[in-house]
């Protein structure tokens, strides 16, 4: 059910509101604003009290009631009396009478950096309050029309919690009672549909498609989960493996199997089809080379249920089927905290797998590969409530020799997906919030789904296919500048780059790579080491054969995305050419005990470095004028963590060492190329590695939240 409340205790009343002033000896013409919540980075009262700083100035009878304490609450304590705003500002301490303090106040402020849901902002509607709250706060807290959501601009701010507005406050709790908060309804609507059977029902439906290698793993997972209650639809899409027999086995051991053979139509048709004709309240997809936690439906179904959500998701593991490595795919949160609705968008995966939806909430998938990308974003606009089960339950078999998503013929119909995902985007959610996180969403998936490309198709090829995603982005509604960017610098960078309106074109990056190694002539006729990896293979070919000059020549490149974050690796000379000692080269073929090996922090790699600085931006200065070259100040990273706590990596040392030469780098590039874009949030206090990293708690990764800021001002810039 939803986070409702008990609605009487919050009901207005003017004999507590008139006590309430009293206590804390505010007058009659007094305008108590108020805000709830522990002093922390979270909740973010130091912008409110900035804010406080100008409305004192403007009138004495501004008053900020801070209710709570926390471990920011010293701080903003000092931030008061620096200021001479004792008079404007009462700290009331941890209060259990929240409800009779809000018949005090005149309005409610909530200016926090990111919220779940933000229960004091419905508890402040039931009390008739006016509400403003930060754009980071789920607009599902809206319930009444008198909440306004504001970006943190303190003049905003400030001429908002100004105004005056007239509010019948003993009738709000009826219409946050109509909107689904009121805890009494919700019980009861909960135990009607316990009694009618089906709430408790869920639907799982798998789809088959020639796994019969697989599938008694698959099977063997569904039928042994926690939760019973379970109907299951094995819907056989015109297998030509004995998939179908494999099927018809599992059917006649257990009742609650379903067996179903069709004509092939693909994933996305077999879905909805499975939805039709389904029992169950709430829906459930496995694909079926995969298999399940025994608690998967368990703990999702329990999830959504008491959160009265519409779609539920959990993490889940891949497995890669040539090297056997197992690694999480965190689809809830970043730095600790779970995602907003416009992150899920921005960061989230789109698997349907690792999510319960409720039957009514399903939209349809079209006969595309990558019917996920094409139908996610409607999901969760959509969704009334998202909720979050932060465990890893389901585990995705990548890689899968025979799978659809390996086909290299995919890549021509991706595009399709992504038209599909623009024309079926919901219009009337179309907000500015919305608009932008579905931006970044379409632009992040066209990147990822554009990276096979670089080592499937040929050139001639890829650029039809570029082409044809720019065509689709020009005719969209949604923000989008069309100029190519060139990557030259560590992973971190393309996250980064994705979050601007720029599309990050996977066959424009350069990683791995030194410009030390990039400007040595090397020797004509020498072998490029080999890699199983295609994408690192990729790149080491690009540093041993020039290409980026090629791309320069060829390519009206509009921007050039610079960090030194490769240069972290030594180099290593083997006869007379120099490489990057990355990871990619270690994983190579390449006789690393043959080199010698050249320290980052030596003598000669400093003038090799610098050599090789000087000849590059002589040659980024034919192709590009100052203001197109944004050079980005990205270091290793000192600390892990999330935004609640962070430690420093245990080879801190190491690592300032290394961040010591970096830091000249970027100095020396930028004392010899005046006029450039330079951006620099290495002070900012998100400067970490994320502990739950997709791809490893590593110093050069960094985290969603930093990478956006970072993004953003290159968007201004």
């Amino acid at each position: 059910m939803k986070n409702a409340i008990e609605l009487e205790p919050f009901k207005f009343n003017r004999q507590v509101r008139k006590d309430m002033r009293d206590e804390f000896g505010l007058s009659d013409r007094d305008r108590a604003i108020g805000c709830v919540g522990r002093f922390a980075y979270q909740k973010n009262q130091g912008f409110l009290l900035r804010v406080m700083k100008k409305l004192h100035r403007r009138s004495p009878g501004y008053k900020l009631v801070l209710v709570g304490d926390g471990a920011d609450l010293d701080l903003c304590r000092e931030y008061v009396k620096e200021n001479n705003l004792e008079s404007a500002v009462i700290f009331t301490g941890y209060r259990t009478d929240v409800n009779r303090l809000m018949m005090a106040f005149d309005s409610l402020a909530m200016p926090s950096h990111f919220e779940e849901l933000g229960i004091a902002l419905i508890e402040a509607q039931a009390a008739g309050l006016m509400c403003y709250a930060s754009n980071a706060v789920p607009k599902e807290a809206k319930v009444t029309e008198n909440i306004e959501f504001l970006p943190l601009q303190e003049e905003n701010w400030m001429e908002k919690l100004s105004r005056k507005i007239e509010i019948a406050r003993e009738s709000m709790t009826g219409q946050v009672a109509d909107a689904g908060y009121d805890i009494y309804r919700q019980i009861k609507k909960i135990e009607e549909g316990y009694k009618g059977g089906i709430i408790d029902l869920v639907t799982i439906i798998i789809p088959v498609y020639n796994t019969a290698t697989y599938l008694d793993d698959c099977l063997s997972s569904i039928v042994a989960q926690t939760y019973s209650k379970i109907e299951i639809l094995l819907i056989n899409d015109g297998s030509t493996d004995n998939s179908g027999d494999i099927c018809k086995n599992w059917a006649e051991k257990d009742n609650r199997i379903k067996y179903i053979s069709k004509e092939n139509e693909g994933l996305g048709p077999t879905r909805n089809y499975g939805v039709s004709i389904a029992s169950g309240e709430y829906v459930m997809f496995v694909d079926s080379d995969d298999w399940v936690d025994e608690t998967f439906v368990e703990k999702m179904y329990k999830n959504i249920v008491a959160e009265d959500a519409d779609v539920a998701e959990c993490n889940f593991y891949r497995i890669a089927m040539k090297s056997g490595m197992k690694s999480i795919t965190n689809c809830n949160t970043v730095m600790g905290r779970n995602f907003t609705r416009e992150e899920r968008l921005q960061l989230g995966n789109v698997s349907t797998c690792k999510m319960i939806i409720r039957k009514s909430a399903y939209v349809a998938q079209p006969h595309i590969p990558s019917e996920d990308v094409a139908s996610y974003a409607a999901v969760i606009v959509k969704a009334e409530r998202i909720a979050c089960v932060n465990e890893s339950l389901y585990n995705y078999r990548k890689g899968r020799s025979g799978s659809i998503s390996t086909l290299s013929r995919n890549v021509f119909e991706y595009p399709r997906a992504i038209k599909y995902a623009i024309d079926n985007f919901p219009k009337q959610d179309m907000q500015k919030e919305y608009v932008e996180a579905f931006r970044q969403y379409i632009l992040r998936w066209i990147s990822r789904l554009m990276v096979p490309g670089t080592h499937q198709i040929s050139l001639l090829q890829y650029e039809w296919l570029r082409n044809t995603y720019d065509e689709l982005m020009c005719k969209s509604y949604l923000p989008y500048h069309r100029g190519k960017v060139l990557l030259w610098g560590g992973y971190n960078l393309t996250r980064i780059v994705q979050k601007t309106v720029l599309l990050e074109d996977p066959y424009l990056r350069f990683n791995f790579s030194s410009l030390a190694a990039l400007m040595h002539e090397n020797e004509r006729g020498s072998a490029c080491p080999k890699h199983k990896n295609p994408y690192r293979q990729l790149m080491i070919h690009r540093e041993k054969r020039h290409y980026i000059f090629y791309l320069l020549e060829q390519m009206k490149i509009g921007y050039i995305v610079i960090d030194f974050m490769e240069e972290r690796h030594d180099l290593i000379e083997l006869d007379g050419n120099i490489y990057t000692l990355s990871d990619a080269l270690l994983e190579s073929d390449f006789p690393v005990v043959a080199g010698r090996v050249i320290s980052r922090q030596s003598e000669e790699c400093r003038r090799l470095w610098e050599a090789a600085c000087l000849d590059f931006i002589e040659i980024l200065r034919k192709y590009f004028k100052p203001g197109q070259v944004i050079l980005c100040k990205n270091l290793l990273a000192e600390r892990h963590g999330d935004i609640y706590h962070s430690v420093e990596y245990e080879n801190i040392s190491e690592i300032r060492e290394i961040n010591s030469v970096l830091y000249g780098y970027y100095e020396f590039f930028r004392n010899n190329f005046e006029g450039i874009q330079f951006i620099d949030l290495t002070d900012d206090e998100l400067y970490i590695t994320d502990d739950k990293y997709e791809y490893g708690c590593y110093p050069w990764h960094l985290n969603e939240l930093v990478n956006k800021k970072i993004g953003e001002s290159i968007k201004m810039q």
